[in-house]
Parts: structure tokens; sequence; C-alpha cells
């Protein structure tokens, strides 16, 4: 095999690899990093997508930290 069709498929793994954590990212922020320390209602259903809207308008075009994803989230879902 050549070496420029090597090189393509690196960089195809590599983007595939790259996707595929980014998924895996957004899944952990949603259900591991935003912790409930108090019990919720049983009819409560823990709005996200808002939350991550929510995050994306506020600091677009802006370096925000992570400590400003969690303050967000906390104000958006309404959860300390």
């Amino acid at each position: 095999m050549p070496v420029k069709k090597k090189r393509i498929f690196l960089i195809i793994k590599i983007a595939i690899i790259a996707y595929c954590l980014i998924g895996i990212a957004l899944f952990y922020l949603q259900d591991k990093l935003l912790l409930h320390p108090q019990p919720l209602p049983a009819d409560y259903i823990f709005k996200f997508d808002y939350s991550f809207k929510e995050y994306a308008r506020r600091w677009a075009f802006k370096h925000p930290t992570p400590a400003d994803l969690f303050r967000t989230m906390e104000d958006a879902s309404a959860i300390d």
C-alpha cells in the first residue's frame, strides 16, 4: 500500500476517534458530571439540551473556563 493511502487511512481513523470521543464526553457531562446531591422529584426531567444551548449562547466567541460551564449549567437547570 502506498504511503499516501496509509496517511489518508490514519487521518480517517483519527477523525473517527475524535468524533466518538466528543460524543462520549457529552454523554459523560450529561450523566456523570452534573451530580445531583439532593434527591430530585420523580417527575423531574433535567433539560441538558436547554442548559447546553444556554451555555453556547452565553459564551459564543469568548473563552470560557470549566467553572463557567458548571455555573451556566446550574443557572439554566435551576439545580445547585
